[in-house]
């Protein structure tokens, strides 16, 4: 009677220690799997800050883009307002000189590869109108080395 006593406490004992190892072989690898995913959250963490700071560059960026349209905007409809009235000399009325106005240079300011900055300079211009045939000629004292006359024939 001992004898089927220490066979099966052997199969037991042999069994348990499989099933040990096996455990422990789980666990090791839950532990990895655990560490990795901790380095992923990790890894998500900074990338969503990142992001969260380029959506507010972003974000201040489009807001300082709208109030300067806006600047723009008024600014045009003054000068509209400030336009004589187009007409003919038969009517009587000509073309009066004007004084400054504010004219914008406008260039591009490479950042990297893929991305560029907008930036600009507001200058002033003495404007004087007179009578012609719908040509526009820019001279400028002292010369500034900006092509003028194209930008001033598209607008």
């Amino acid at each position: 009677m001992r004898k089927p006593t220490v066979t099966i406490l052997t199969v037991s004992l042999v069994f348990n220690l499989v099933l040990s190892i096996l455990l422990l072989n789980a666990h090791l690898e839950y532990s990895r799997t655990i560490e990795l995913l901790s380095l992923k959250i990790r890894t998500l963490k900074e990338e969503n800050e990142n992001l969260r700071t380029i959506i507010f560059n972003l974000s201040q960026n489009y807001q300082r883009l709208v109030e300067e349209n806006a600047r723009l905007k008024e600014m045009v409809n003054t000068l509209l307002r400030q336009l004589p009235a187009y007409s003919t000399p038969e009517h009587g009325i000509e073309l009066r000189d004007y004084d400054w106005i504010p004219i914008f240079g406008v260039y591009a300011v490479t950042r990297d590869m893929f991305s560029y900055e907008l930036k600009g300079i507001m200058m002033k211009a003495y404007l004087k109108l007179s009578l012609g045939r719908n040509r526009i000629f820019i001279a400028t004292t002292p010369k500034i080395g900006i092509e003028l006359q194209a930008s001033a024939e598209k607008a």
